[in-house]
């Protein structure tokens, strides 16, 4: 069974074509899939986890421009003859992919057009994500996007319980620690959440989704329109073990 979007989208006789190229992997926190300005040797169709595109400057600073779960492919800009990532790919969350080389997931981007249509889904799921946070970080206040962002990693990991520190989030959302800090109190004493030393329960989603601003939605809504998720019945019948 693959509980990643996009292939749980193919056929049964599209992914048997794909399985023997793919490779199980695990998914280690703060692992580099993909660094800078370097070329791409492989895609990974995450099967949970959190792997984050990362904008880096000069002198260290990381910004976050996207993030890719189960319904994505890490690296899947190769498919629009990209040989180098523009931005750091950092598994951010521990987790699990199916690995592909990059020679491989090309042939079957050109030989399977489904899988290409899906994957140019995805990279539009990215691009509306990057223009959606530039949107986010210039006009919302860091409380709505602290919330927003834990409801995409809820949504991501398929989980209420987050293993998050506060400099994480900082780093994601382009703030500092204290000010996460201050926020992380507010929301755990307003009982929308639960924190404790790197862990983040979500107590009241429906809350948080109240004091998060609307860009979760739009994301959130661009991503079920483009790659909808599929029903058990539907994933298990092209099964990867």
């Amino acid at each position: 069974m693959t509980s990643n979007r996009i292939l749980q989208a193919l056929t049964p006789n599209e992914l048997s074509r794909l399985r023997p190229r793919l490779t199980p992997v695990h998914l280690a926190q703060h692992t580099v899939l993909c660094p800078i300005n370097e070329k791409i040797e492989h895609v990974y169709f995450v099967q949970a986890g959190l792997v984050s595109l990362l904008n880096v400057s000069e002198n260290g600073d990381m910004i976050e421009a996207a993030i890719i779960g189960a319904e994505g492919v890490v690296g899947g800009i190769a498919a629009i003859d990209g040989v180098t990532s523009d931005t750091q790919v950092t598994v951010q969350i521990t987790g699990d992919a199916l690995r592909m080389k990059v020679s491989d997931f090309l042939e079957a981007c050109t030989s399977l057009p489904h899988l290409r249509k899906l994957v140019n889904q995805h990279i539009q799921i990215l691009l509306f994500q990057a223009q959606q946070n530039a949107t986010c970080h210039a006009l919302h206040s860091v409380e709505c996007r602290m919330c927003r962002w834990m409801l995409q990693a809820q949504d991501v990991m398929n989980t209420h319980v987050l293993d998050l520190t506060q400099e994480f989030i900082s780093h994601m959302i382009g703030v500092q620690r204290t000010s996460v800090s201050m926020i992380a109190h507010t929301l755990q004493h307003a009982g929308f959440i639960k924190y404790s030393r790197g862990h983040i329960e979500i107590i009241d989603k429906l809350a948080l989704q109240e004091a998060a601003c609307e860009c979760y939605n739009l994301i959130k809504q661009q991503i079920d329109m483009r790659i909808p998720a599929r029903s058990l019945d539907h994933a298990n019948s092209g099964a990867i073990t």
